[in-house]
């Protein structure tokens, strides 16, 4: 039923999601690999069919560390844990929406999952050269990138990088000399 209404609100669900989260909402997303190199992707119910397969995502809280928000949404969608790497891609999302992408690696194998099943459908690990077709080109794209690090260092980034400024996004945006995005302003 909840997925019907979502569906149904078509144009309203940025406006609900809005309404819901922070005043400009933050998705974040977990590039997800097992140490072989495969990416953890999900079916997700809420998503549109031919875009349903996916890395484990969701808005941040208010105040709640972008890092923070893959380990919980990731544990929350599948039981898992990760370890939080550097990160990957920073946009401007629909409307009053930034999307935030972090690399991350399993701590473990997928053992322990446990579907949240009013979001997520399916979870699968799959090699890079056999991702499923209804994917998102980004999070097609992002999966194939390589690894900025080795992945032996990946949980050592998350645990050196303990301060927000150690890992903000002016400072990655910065550093890649790109200017900071336009601020938003709230709707009328």
């Amino acid at each position: 039923m909840l997925v019907r209404a979502w569906r149904a609100a078509g144009p309203l669900q940025g406006w609900l999601a809005w309404r819901l989260n922070a005043r400009f909402g933050v998705g974040v997303t977990g590039i997800v690999r097992a140490a072989d190199g495969r990416v953890l992707l999900l079916r997700h119910r809420l998503w549109p069919d031919d875009e349903q397969w996916g890395f484990p995502s969701g808005f941040a809280k208010r105040g709640e560390r972008f890092q923070d928000t893959v380990v919980r949404e990731v544990r929350e969608e599948t039981g898992l844990t990760v370890r939080v790497g550097r990160l990957a891609e920073l946009r401007s999302g629909l409307r009053y929406r930034v999307e935030v992408y972090y690399e991350a690696a399993l701590a473990g194998g997928i053992d322990g999952l446990v579907l949240e099943k009013r979001e997520i459908l399916d979870a699968r690990l799959f090699p890079l050269d056999a991702l499923p077709a209804a994917m998102p080109p980004l999070h097609r794209e992002l999966a194939r990138r390589p690894l900025a690090l080795p992945r032996a260092r990946l949980g050592a980034v998350s645990r050196t990088a303990r301060s927000p400024a150690a890992v903000s996004p002016h400072r990655e945006l910065a550093r890649r000399g790109e200017p900071p995005a336009p601020r938003a302003r709230p709707p009328p």
